[in-house]
């Protein structure tokens, strides 16, 4: 009986045992698994925005946003792009880009103010066929230029 009870014994231990192992294997790997994934994911994040880095330049220069605005300096013609996001909201800054004369006329407050600042009279940020992919392009290479 006391050989029943010990065989029983080891049995149930046996059982835990083999349990509590894969227990823990398949935990390291869904932790393998996921640790994949995470630099998967960052690895096409930053292979996106490299990407978008890349177009926004190309944008910026064939626009030519160039000719009027500095990303690192104030030049006579046109805003200091440095740090724009802080400053305006993306909302506003596609707006401006895509369609300047709309927000004037509506006499939208910071397109008055930049109108005025700036004395420009032409609508030289009615870019209606960007797209707000475009801008955002556009936006990323400002904010990682160096």
């Amino acid at each position: 009986m006391k050989n029943q009870g010990n065989t029983a014994l080891l049995i149930s231990i046996s059982c835990v045992l083999i349990f509590l192992l894969y227990w823990v294997i398949s935990i390291q790997t869904q932790a393998k698994n996921t640790k994949l994934y995470v630099e998967q994911t960052f690895s096409a994040q930053v292979n996106h925005l490299q990407h978008s880095i890349k177009r926004g330049k190309i944008l910026f220069e064939k626009e030519p946003c160039n000719s009027c605005h500095k990303i690192r300096q104030r030049i006579c013609f046109g805003v200091q792009l440095k740090n724009i996001r802080e400053r305006r909201s993306k909302e506003f800054l596609v707006a401006f880009i895509r369609n300047e004369d709309s927000l004037v006329k509506i006499k939208h407050p910071e397109a008055i103010a930049l109108k005025e600042e700036y004395k420009w009279s032409n609508g030289l940020h009615n870019r209606k066929h960007l797209s707000i992919n475009d801008i955002e392009d556009m936006l990323n290479f400002i904010d990682f230029y160096e």
